[in-house]
């Protein structure tokens, strides 16, 4: 019993709790030459970016101001006792309603990588969205050479259009939504380097060398780009993959997201 006492108050004396508010509520944004209403948290798209370890306890305040009933869910996330706070809504909880508030409490055990949160209320996670990045333990490492810089990059979709609406609109008439007008990276729509995989979902894979990320909607990876070519600007390009043909197909996005490699940094 002493024993295990210790191995716990050890590990505790290693965890943080980390804090955020959310403030969820209806803005104007730019895109595509045009100015859209969208419900955001805290007056950006997309949302905040949580920071965290593993083992550490995450406590998010939300306040909901926008119009809409909603949700949030942690993607990726196991629940370790606690189911309420994983966020399916009508499954785990009730919508918090306009004008309320919930406290979302849970532990990040056993995962390290990349994963992200979202709305799970009709169409609005296309646009209330964040990336969760839970790091190693202090005084543990990446199964990895470390890295010379991190970068976040989610991948979503863009409607010039309510996104509710267009869910309910599909609803109504029992069709498809309509497609949508881009593609995003970190909200903005849009410019191949030799990579390898590492954590799929925050759970450690082999690595292997590969030319093409393929995910499936809501996945998440860490990828290792190696820097090896002369210092410029380099273009990240993605497209849909259909197994079957498709009679309407969307453009390849362009975004604005380029890097320039320092005259020295640090080797992996």
């Amino acid at each position: 019993a002493w024993t295990f006492a210790l191995v716990l108050a050890s590990s505790l004396a290693h965890a943080a709790v980390v804090e955020h508010t959310f403030n969820v509520e209806d803005i104007s944004v730019q895109r595509l030459c045009r100015q859209q209403p969208i419900t955001a948290v805290n007056g950006t798209l997309q949302g905040p970016t949580i920071n965290a370890r593993e083992g550490d306890t995450i406590v998010v305040y939300v306040f909901n101001k926008s119009p809409c009933n909603l949700t949030l869910h942690w993607h990726g996330i196991i629940q370790f006792l606690t189911p309420w706070s994983d966020g399916p809504e009508f499954v785990t909880q009730c919508p918090i309603p306009s004008g309320g508030s919930y406290t979302y409490k849970f532990n990040l055990t056993g995962q390290e990588g990349t994963l992200w949160w979202h709305a799970h209320s009709s169409f609005l996670r296309a646009t209330v969205y964040g990336a969760l990045l839970i790091r190693p333990r202090l005084g543990h490492s990446y199964p990895f050479p470390k890295v010379y810089q991190e970068v976040p990059i989610i991948i979503g979709e863009w409607w010039n259009a309510n996104v509710v609406e267009v869910e309910h609109n599909a609803t109504e008439s029992q069709t498809a939504p309509i497609p949508s007008a881009a593609y995003t990276i970190n909200g903005l729509p849009g410019y191949f380097c030799n990579c390898s995989e590492s954590p799929i979902d925050a759970l450690y894979t082999q690595h292997y060398k590969i030319d093409v990320v393929v995910l499936a909607p809501g996945q998440t990876v860490d990828v290792l780009f190696s820097i090896n070519q002369p210092v410029g600007s380099y273009y990240m390009a993605f497209t849909p993959y259909h197994s079957a043909p498709r009679i309407r197909r969307q453009l390849l996005g362009v975004p604005n997201i380029f890097a320039e490699a320092p005259n020295s940094f640090h080797k992996v």
